[in-house]
């Protein structure tokens, strides 16, 4: 679905096994020569995505709606490129370059993974509504000739469970705070918007759970997070800058739990109280639910598909 500034679009889905959201930005500048300016947060320049509220709603047996999504685009787009593809959402890929006689045109593109596979069947519908409000657009880019783009991902998989995105607002010149993630946590930042380096967020962190526990200071937080990256592109960005500058668009965003779950989960930080800003920094995490249903439908799919294996195997014996 396509939606522009001050429209809201609903897509229902039916029949399909997803994973995601594919999301496209389509932005056209408003003055001749000059280039879009980079994607930001809050700001009111350019293009903003935190003037696009994005809600995704399972609809499950015609029961009250599971929340998987329900924030502004641009947390959400954040915390799905903290460790990857960032550039492809803050800057995007050229389709014109802007010169004397040409609008500067392209494309800015997020994956918003789920957390998991979410298999949509029978009676289901999962209804993804998306509000792009005043300020999406603003200057330097042409708000008539601009829109956003939102595709399902359709997946191959099994349901184990609803996957969530959670999200918590850091209140303006807090000192501390303590965030009950709970259980079922498979992922969890604390995100700042925050671009300069000079400025630092957070001095500390503890991490307390069921299996894993932890106390850093703000080196061991940024050593913890850069051993988050894919092998050895932590060295390839640090070689393209000076000794001058940072290599993260976001220095003050820290990684403090990735891929294994944790249950009891529970995050407290310390911060530099002049430093927080209101609306700009956040704890977000992945979480989920489930049940017996969805898990022993999952065990009969798992059993259904290994004997399909099986019986290409024995049939080339």
């Amino acid at each position: 679905m396509i939606i522009r500034q001050n429209e809201t679009q609903v897509h229902k889905v039916k029949n399909e096994t997803l994973n995601g959201l594919n999301v496209m930005a389509y932005l056209t500048s408003s003055v001749l020569n000059t280039a879009i300016p980079d994607t930001d947060y809050g700001t009111g320049v350019g293009f903003d995505p935190s003037m696009i509220n994005i809600q995704v709603d399972l609809i499950r047996d015609g029961r009250v709606p599971y929340n998987i999504i329900g924030s502004n685009l641009g947390i959400v787009a954040g915390f799905n490129t903290i460790l990857k593809n960032g550039a492809l959402w803050r800057k995007g890929v050229t389709l014109i370059s802007p010169a004397a006689d040409a609008y500067h045109s392209c494309c800015r593109n997020v994956f918003i993974y789920f957390g998991g596979h979410i298999q949509v069947s029978g009676n289901d519908e999962l209804r993804i509504t998306v509000t792009l409000t005043r300020g999406t657009f603003n200057a330097g880019v042409n708000a008539t000739n601009s829109s956003l783009q939102v595709e399902t991902n359709q997946s191959i998989g099994v349901e184990h469970w609803i996957p969530q995105f959670r999200s918590y607002a850091i209140q303006e010149g807090k000192t501390e705070d303590t965030v009950q993630i709970g259980d079922n946590c498979m992922r969890l930042a604390l995100m700042s918007f925050e671009k300069d380096w000079k400025k630092p967020i957070f001095n500390s962190c503890t991490l307390a759970s069921d299996r894993l526990d932890w106390n850093a200071n703000e080196q061991e937080l940024i050593l913890r997070h850069w051993d988050n990256f894919p092998y050895n592109s932590a060295d390839l960005v640090n070689n393209s800058y000076s000794a001058t500058q940072h290599a993260l668009y976001y220095p003050n965003t820290f990684v403090v739990h990735d891929m294994d779950e944790i249950d009891k989960a529970k995050v407290k930080f310390t911060m530099v109280a002049a430093n927080v800003e209101p609306s700009r920094n956040f704890v977000c995490w992945y979480t989920y639910e489930t049940n017996r249903t969805i898990l022993e439908k999952a065990a009969i799919t798992k059993r259904k598909h290994a004997a399909a294996d099986l019986a290409k195997v024995q049939d080339k014996i």
